[in-house]
């Protein structure tokens, strides 16, 4: 299900819901008077709901998988970002997913005996990896690679 319409189905009722179909058709001093009640309205349904949650809005809790994990929190805002907002998101997912590639690579190969022995001449070692990883980025994405890297 879509969090944000299961969040929103928290803090609206059927009838704001009515409301904010028939806003359009309304006059304008009209508008203007809903729009603040309807939105002054879902600010006090979600305070209700944080307190009845005790400190936590149970629409907001998710999978313990889904927390922290920033590929599905930049695949769940690709849903709702204009044209130009997910093309920027497609170039983070792609540095996430090449960074996520080089951690499973780095933890792969740190773990074993046979790297430990021959770290020195392994094609996988952590600079090499960089390479690898980078040969598949574009040269802009590339470009984005080494300035993330350059922050850690």
């Amino acid at each position: 299900m879509d969090e944000t319409k299961d969040f929103d189905s928290k803090i609206t009722t059927h009838t704001m819901k009515l409301l904010k179909t028939a806003l359009p058709y309304v006059n304008t001093s009209e508008q203007h008077f809903l729009s603040i009640y309807l939105k002054f309205s879902e600010f006090l349904n979600t305070l209700q709901l944080y307190t009845q949650e005790k400190g936590s809005i149970s629409a907001c809790k998710s999978d313990e998988k889904k927390q922290g994990n920033m590929i599905e929190m930049v695949n769940a805002l690709k849903k709702v970002c204009h044209d130009h907002e997910r093309e920027t998101l497609d170039m983070m997912l792609n540095f996430l997913q090449a960074m996520q590639l080089y951690q499973t690579y780095s933890e792969f190969y740190k773990t074993t005996e046979q790297f430990k022995e021959l770290e020195g001449t392994n094609p996988f070692a952590e600079n090499n990896q960089m390479d690898m990883l980078k040969a598949f980025l574009t040269p802009e994405q590339q470009t984005m690679f080494e300035t993330y890297k350059s922050l850690f």
